[in-house]
């Protein structure tokens, strides 16, 4: 099985013009095989249990990383797949969209995304080094 984290090696293999363009559908692809729930713009929040959103952008290797450790998270019982929902970050051609995925987000500037919900309210949200922190803590990652 390939890491997220080998997307960029390969995708430095190809023309410039064509990485952007492979790292999404290979990134969707590899979350779809790996379990994760692809998040679409305005899926609903559910009123009971929990929900945790990730926007990541395919260019980032610590995004990419994350999701490799989420991953081993899924393997070792530390995260469960089905409070997981992911979205990639190049799915919004402007700041605002991206409260399509993560409403009341408001302006994010680095990514990871995160969006944190249980039994229908956002208990957390954050973005960049916060929002890492925040998902390696509430799925103690290595």
């Amino acid at each position: 099985m390939t890491n997220f984290i080998h997307l960029l090696q390969r995708a430095h293999t190809l023309p410039l013009s064509e990485q952007t363009e492979f790292l999404r559908e290979v990134l969707s692809r590899m979350l779809r095989e790996n379990g994760f729930k692809i998040r679409k713009a305005k899926d609903p929040i559910p009123k009971t249990g929990t929900l945790v959103v990730i926007g990541v952008a395919p260019y980032s290797g610590a995004d990419l990383g994350l999701l490799d450790a989420i991953l081993e998270g899924f393997a070792l019982g530390k995260a469960q797949r089905s409070e997981i929902e992911v979205f990639d970050v190049l799915s919004c051609q402007q700041m605002s969209d991206l409260s399509e995925y993560i409403p009341g987000i408001g302006n994010a500037y680095q990514t990871p995304i995160v969006g944190i919900w249980k039994d229908g309210v956002m208990s957390e949200c954050a973005s960049g080094a916060h929002a890492h922190k925040l998902l390696q803590d509430r799925f103690h990652l290595g």
